[in-house]
């Protein structure tokens, strides 16, 4: 990414994904097997993995002036680091939380929701992740040029929106009939109402991508670090008593403050550009 070199990107995805989908296909066959999928995510990365490190030239030899070389890119990536772990928080730990005070089935229900919400989320991210490098040279070079980027990324925020989340929201019914069937259906309704917080997610990237592109990764972790604690509070509130429901109350509300934030802080910091 860093050589912007987005199809080779591209294409490691592509055939990683089209592997795991194969390998899982053949070899797990039941509920048995399902203690093969880790594994077999492991055998699908490494022909990616080794034909690109061949391509870059890495050689696996160890020097002191590696090392120190490592320290100083990973002490560099540490903030972001840190933002990845606080918008895990309150993406998967609800599932968990839920599992505390509500029947397995339940569990069950929601979690169908996380994952669509959750592959849809990581679609978005790449897009994020694809964004950053143009971002973060226009920033540097083309101020002018960097905020028309930001108004581009909002408005394909907007198109994906229309296109994608208003069909999950209004027809996830029949995606999760065809994909896991019927008697999941329960998981239609936290569906809906976490596809309104997949919008706010949507329409905060832009944002939280620029921050970071112009060296203010530390504004996003307080973002991210803050919402990740009031997630964590609404969902021991609103679990115990709504159940699957208050989770993904507990989702879109998070998402709004986090959004709200951002811009607050996107505005400020803007103004002095």
């Amino acid at each position: 990414q860093g050589l912007e070199e987005m199809h080779m990107i591209f294409i490691s995805f592509t055939v990683t994904s089209v592997l795991q989908v194969g390998l899982i296909y053949l070899f797990v066959k039941s509920p048995a097997g399902l203690f093969r999928a880790p594994v077999l995510y492991l055998a699908a990365a490494l022909p990616v993995i080794m034909v690109y490190l061949t391509r870059l030239g890495f050689g696996f030899k160890m020097r002191i002036a590696d090392f120190k070389t490592m320290i100083t890119h990973l002490s560099g990536a540490f903030v972001i680091w840190l933002i990845s772990l606080c918008a895990q928080v309150y993406n998967v730990l609800d599932i968990f939380i839920l599992g505390l005070f509500r029947p397995l089935q339940e569990v069950g229900y929601f979690t169908v929701s996380r994952r669509v919400t959750g592959t849809v989320a990581v679609f978005m991210l790449f897009l994020a992740g694809a964004m950053l490098p143009r971002l973060s040279s226009s920033f540097s070079l083309d101020k002018t040029g960097f905020r028309s980027s930001i108004n581009k990324f909002l408005k394909m925020a907007a198109v994906f929106t229309v296109v994608i989340l208003a069909p999950l929201g209004l027809f996830n019914k029949y995606l999760i009939t065809i994909t896991v069937g019927a008697e999941y259906l329960p998981a239609s309704l936290p569906l809906s109402i976490m596809t309104i917080g997949l919008v706010l997610v949507l329409f905060n990237l832009p944002y939280s991508t620029a921050l970071i592109a112009c060296g203010r990764e530390k504004d996003v972790l307080w973002q991210t670090g803050g919402c990740a604690v009031i997630s964590l509070i609404l969902n021991f509130i609103l679990m115990p008593i709504y159940g699957m429901i208050g989770a993904s109350i507990s989702f879109v509300i998070v998402e709004t403050v986090a959004l709200l934030w951002i811009i607050l802080v996107y505005k400020k910091r803007g103004s002095r550009w």
